[in-house]
């Protein structure tokens, strides 16, 4: 873009060792890149993230080998490029299946993937389930520590949602809110870097349990489309 701009532009780059072709979610490791930052500003960043933030050794070594992979001629190139096409041709694959598979459930929707390892399908819940979430126990903690009473009471749907799945169907997903304020609406969180038997099971019981639970309320979209599926499984 010329001098102009590539030297005056202030820009910060961040990436993930858990997103793109690593999906590396468990090892917890990243870099962040000032350009054009003011001195001070680098400085305070610098600061911040060295004494608040210790990735592990692990993390970094998968890290680096992220930004310096094995080259043409290196002993571990064929393997190294191997399994990078294995986990872009796995995540493409499961993206597509569970995307089509998650708008075939009623009261289930689902975008399609545009890049990372997951699906935010939105569940479309009767209101019998949402008046029932309201009365969740105060106290009650979600992943990462964080105390349900902290959202507003119809955020508590994901909540209870999730926990009744994991009961039920041993299917652990993530709440939508832990992800910021969905204020009206309700989101899960699936991943879908897996492989594909794994990512089959999980649909299995999770239409299952999702089935069942429609069946419980009434509501106006079930139809002949939630008969189809719970057939199939």
């Amino acid at each position: 873009m010329g001098k102009e701009y590539s030297g005056t532009v202030q820009m910060v780059s961040l990436h993930s060792l858990s997103s793109a072709c690593m999906g590396e979610c468990g090892l917890r490791a990243g870099y962040m890149e000032l350009v054009n930052m003011d001195p001070e500003v680098t400085h305070f960043v610098d600061t911040m993230l060295c004494t608040d933030i210790s990735s592990p050794v692990t993390g970094q070594i998968a890290l680096d080998l992220m930004v310096n992979p094995p080259k043409p001629g290196d002993p571990s190139y064929d393997t190294y490029t191997q399994e990078i096409l294995l986990i872009q041709a796995t995540l493409s694959q499961n993206a597509q299946r569970a995307h089509e598979f998650l708008n075939d459930l009623p009261g289930m929707s689902s975008q399609p993937a545009k890049g990372g390892i997951y699906l935010y399908p939105r569940l479309h819940l009767p209101s019998e389930i949402i008046e029932k979430a309201k009365f969740l126990p105060e106290g009650v903690f979600l992943p990462h520590t964080i105390p349900i009473e902290s959202f507003l009471p119809e955020i508590k749907t994901c909540v209870l949602y999730c926990q009744m799945l994991l009961k039920e169907e041993g299917v652990f997903l993530g709440a939508g809110c832990q992800n910021g304020e969905t204020t009206g609406n309700h989101y899960l969180r699936l991943c879908i870097l897996v492989p594909a038997d794994t990512l089959e099971e999980v649909l299995a019981r999770l239409a299952s349990f999702h089935l069942r639970l429609m069946d419980t309320c009434p509501y106006p979209d079930r139809g002949v489309k939630g008969r189809y599926i719970r057939d199939t499984l």
